[in-house]
C-alpha cells in the first residue's frame, strides 16, 4: 500500500494537473482497509446507470494509526466514493456494501480535503469533512440520510423474505418501505425549498433524480447549475424533453390504434420488420435479460406459442440489453419465436419500446392481422393468455 501511494504522490509532482489531497481519519472503524472509488462526473452523469460507459479508478487504502493520505493528480470534476468492509455484507447471497456505510464526495483539481470517519451507534457511517464547503454541506445532509437507509434495508430484506416465504406480513412492510423512501426524498426536498440559492440543492436534485425531483428542479436557482452540477442540469433538461416526447407517442398507442412499424436486427443481424408479418396475428413481447418477470414468463410463452404457431407470431424485442448479452440468452433459453434487439443507444425517436409507451417490462403487445393494436398487457398477466385462448379456440 506503501508503494501505491508513493506512485500516486511522485505522479503528482511529474504532471501540470491539479494535485488533490486527501487526509482520511478512522475514528473507530473495524477494519483497517478502506475502498476508494473515483470517476469522471460528467461522465458519470451521461451515462444514465450504464456502469460501462465511464472508467472508474478504484484504489484500496490501509489506514496506519487511524489515518491515510493519498494525493492525484486531477484536471477534472470527479465523483469520489469511500466505502469500509466494516459495511460489506454477504449474508443475503452476495457481496454486498450497505449505502449506509458509503461515502460521497464531489472534488475539484486542487483540492485538499480531510475526512473523518466514524461509525454511528445507530448503523450508520458518518463523515464530517473540512477543506471543502461544498462536501462539507453534501456530508451533513447525507449524515441524515444514512440514518435513514439504515431502516431501509433492514425493512427491504424483510420484505424480500416475506415475498419468499409468503407471509402476511408482505403489505405491512411494503407499506414501511413507502414510508421509508419518503423519509429519504424528504431530507433533500426540505434543504431545496429551504435554500434553492444554495449550490447544494442541486446535489439534492442529483440525488432524487429527475422523475422525483423534477417539481424541486424548477425551484432551483440557475445560477445553481453553472459550476459543478452543470452536467446535472444537461441530463435533466435531455430527460424532460424526452418525457415530453414519450407522452405525445403515447397518445399514438391505444387499441385500434395503428401499430408502428419498425426494423431491428435479429441475433444473425438480419433486419425484421413488423410489416412482414402482415396477415398474422403478432405479439410484441417487449422484455429484457435482466427483468426476472421476463423470465419466469418464457416457458408459459412457449407452451402458447407452440399451441399457437400456425395462427400467431412473437416479435420478442429485448430492450435495455448489451448484444452480446441477449444472443447468449436467447440461445440459451431456446427462444423459438423471431427475436429482435432495441438497440440501448437509439434515441428516443428511434426506440421502438418509446414508440410504443412501454413503461414496465414485460409489456405484450396484441396485434391483428390488418396491423392494428387489439390489447396491451403490462406485467406477466394471465389476462394475457386468456385473451389469447379466447381469440384462437
Amino acid at each position: 500500500m506503501k508503494h501505491l501511494i508513493g506512485i500516486l504522490a511522485l505522479l503528482g509532482l511529474v504532471s501540470c494537473h491539479k494535485d488533490n489531497r486527501w487526509m482520511i481519519l478512522s475514528e473507530g472503524l473495524q477494519n483497517d482497509t478502506l475502498f476508494v472509488e473515483r470517476c469522471n462526473f460528467e461522465e458519470y452523469i451521461m451515462a444514465r446507470g450504464d456502469n460501462s460507459a465511464y472508467q472508474q479508478q478504484v484504489d484500496t487504502l490501509l489506514f496506519v494509526d487511524g489515518r491515510v493520505e493519498i494525493t492525484w493528480p486531477n484536471d477534472e470534476v470527479q465523483l469520489v466514493t469511500l466505502q469500509s468492509p466494516d459495511y460489506r455484507d454477504c449474508s443475503h447471497g452476495r457481496p454486498f456494501y450497505h449505502p449506509a456505510g458509503r461515502i460521497g464526495l464531489l472534488v475539484q483539481p486542487g483540492e485538499a480535503i480531510e475526512v473523518r470517519l466514524k461509525p454511528h451507534k445507530y448503523g450508520h457511517l458518518t463523515a464530517k469533512i473540512t477543506g471543502s464547503e461544498l462536501n462539507a454541506e453534501i456530508a451533513k445532509l447525507d449524515n441524515q440520510v444514512r440514518s435513514v437507509q439504515v431502516d431501509m434495508y433492514a425493512t427491504g430484506f424483510a420484505l424480500n423474505e416475506a415475498l419468499a416465504t409468503k407471509s402476511t406480513a408482505v403489505d405491512s412492510l411494503r407499506n414501511r418501505v413507502m414510508n421509508i423512501r419518503s423519509a429519504l426524498h424528504s431530507v433533500y426536498a426540505e434543504y431545496v425549498k429551504a435554500h434553492p440559492e444554495q449550490e447544494v440543492s442541486a446535489y439534492c436534485f442529483f440525488q432524487m433524480g429527475p422523475q422525483r425531483g423534477e417539481r424541486y428542479y424548477r425551484q432551483i436557482e440557475p445560477k445553481v447549475f453553472k459550476g459543478v452540477f452543470r452536467p446535472v442540469k444537461e441530463a435533466a433538461e435531455r430527460y424532460f424533453e424526452e418525457q415530453s416526447q414519450r407522452a405525445e407517442m403515447k397518445a399514438q398507442i391505444e387499441e385500434g390504434a395503428q401499430a408502428p412499424d419498425f426494423a431491428l436486427k435479429d441475433p444473425k443481424g438480419k433486419s425484421v420488420t413488423l410489416s412482414s408479418h402482415r396477415g398474422k396475428w403478432v405479439v410484441l413481447d417487449f422484455w429484457g435479460t435482466w427483468c426476472s418477470w421476463c423470465i419466469k414468463g418464457m416457458p408459459h410463452m412457449k407452451k402458447v406459442y407452440e399451441q399457437y404457431a400456425d395462427r400467431m407470431e412473437i416479435i420478442g424485442v429485448a430492450c435495455g440489453d448489451k448484444i452480446e448479452t441477449w444472443r447468449t440468452a436467447v440461445d440459451k433459453m431456446q427462444l423459438p419465436w423471431v427475436n429482435v434487439i432495441d438497440p440501448k443507444e437509439a434515441a428516443i425517436q428511434e426506440s421502438v419500446a418509446a414508440r410504443y409507451a412501454v413503461e414496465g417490462y414485460p409489456t405484450k403487445v396484441v396485434i391483428t392481422p390488418e396491423g392494428t393494436i387489439h390489447k396491451i398487457f403490462k406485467g406477466e398477466s394471465k389476462e394475457f393468455y386468456e385473451e389469447l385462448k379466447t381469440l384462437f379456440e
